[in-house]
């Protein structure tokens, strides 16, 4: 027999156990699971469904007393990987509020003391209320780590630490992480659920304002994807407007001390900049990330999605940019993105995405200045912010025209 823990930072085996030669131990075992809580057999205490079907989150109100508040039992967003921050949306069924559950490692700044930080900016969602709900190290507590096997997925993490002696270097696999519970202001959804090509594109346009407000505050997002991108409605006309959300791995250019920091390279494969990957690949583990790598990733969020729309997932030709090979991605993306452009990229677009095309091609031009790529930083923001918001702010106004409008939903079939 042998028994697993299975948490957010992995799974962890007890070794294997003969019966045979202790049969104690088998009631032990299985006295153990019987005796067990809810919350130590890991069902989420924080969630309940009553029986006809409606959903709520228990929320602290005060020290003592619990509110259960009533959510859309769909997630807006939801983790696919077990390894991983965990990251879960959740709208209040008064369409009020967003909640947001996320396991945080104790090694990286809280997301809420981040937003405090930025409270009511342009362009990014804000933080109503937080509160640490739980601490993995409870589930783990009296347990012995021991020597680590790497078992990988098609991610490239470790995944399994197995053993029973104790060795310190088993530690730094058993990440500590804590979940929490925010709820932020704005009745949303996702990205992709734009109605019209003119919404898609004006939540991303207006995604880097609020990415441009953070920077000018010193603050770097660091994690650009379509999930961190949401929709919320601005009028009764249905009017919406585009927000970044997801702070847990935003970082600030400069410490206490006023001295520039290098952050671990952090974010998601697919819509990773080049020179990442390839820093990765040459296995520099730190790089000092910069708002244009940020920027690159916007241009990657649109130009997937612009692929990808009508399918449930994007086009093989970008399978390799999420291998966990980073020179394959590095190399797949940066072929698509030179000479083959048009030929990969432009010409895969979905026939209802209309009028996009030309703001690709901007995007690219201004992000890399030619088919050679070039990859450099300019010391002022300002260089690559106007034009790339100048060339949305054009491309927006041409949707308005009746020319290239598209009715039809981004929704994913």
């Amino acid at each position: 027999m042998e028994l697993w823990i299975v948490d957010r930072a992995g799974a962890y085996s007890s070794g294997q156990i003969d019966l045979s030669k202790s049969h104690e131990t088998l009631v032990r075992i299985l006295s153990s699971y019987m005796l067990m809580s809810d919350q130590d057999l890991g069902l989420d205490p924080i969630t309940s469904c009553d029986s006809d079907g409606r959903c709520f989150v228990a929320v602290l109100n005060g020290s003592s007393s619990i509110e259960k508040v009533e959510v859309h039992p769909i997630p807006i967003t939801r983790p696919e990987t077990l390894t991983t921050r965990g990251n879960m949306c959740l709208e209040t069924k008064d369409s009020m509020y967003l909640l947001k559950f996320s396991w945080r490692s104790e090694s990286v700044e809280p997301e809420t003391k981040n937003f405090k930080k930025v409270k009511h900016v342009t362009g990014v969602i804000t933080l109503n209320y937080s509160s640490d709900r739980y601490d993995i190290d409870e589930h783990r507590k009296g347990l012995k780590f021991s020597e680590v096997k790497k078992w990988y997925s098609n991610l490239g993490d470790p995944a399994l630490s197995h053993g029973v002696t104790t060795r310190s270097r088993a530690k730094k696999f058993c990440i500590s992480r804590q979940l929490t519970l925010a709820i932020f202001s704005s009745s949303c959804r996702p990205l992709k659920t734009s109605l019209t090509v003119r919404e898609f594109v004006r939540g991303i346009r207006d995604a880097i304002i609020g990415h441009r407000n953070l920077h000018e505050r010193g603050i770097l997002h660091g994690d650009i994807s379509p999930r961190n991108i949401i929709l919320i409605e601005v009028d009764k006309t249905g009017a919406s407007q585009g927000l970044l959300i997801d702070l847990d791995m935003a970082s600030f250019r400069k410490d206490k001390k006023g001295k520039k920091q290098r952050e671990r390279i952090t974010r998601n494969i697919k819509y990773m900049a080049l020179e990442l990957l390839e820093a990765i690949d040459n296995e520099e583990k730190t790089l000092k990330q910069t708002y244009r790598h940020d920027l690159e990733s916007f241009f990657y969020v649109l130009i997937v999605r612009c692929m990808s729309y009508g399918h449930k997932e994007a086009p093989h030709h970008l399978d390799a940019w999420s291998s966990a090979q980073k020179w394959t991605s590095w190399r797949a993306k940066a072929s698509a993105l030179g000479a083959f452009f048009g030929k990969q990229i432009i010409d895969k677009f979905a026939t209802v995405i209309e009028g996009v095309e030309e703001l690709a091609w901007s995007l690219r031009k201004i992000l890399f200045e030619d088919a050679f790529l070039r990859l450099k930083t300019p010391e002022d923001p300002n260089v690559l912010y106007d034009p790339i918001i100048g060339v949305f702010d054009d491309t927006i106004k041409k949707l308005e025209g009746d020319q290239v409008f598209n009715k039809y939903s981004l929704i994913s079939s």
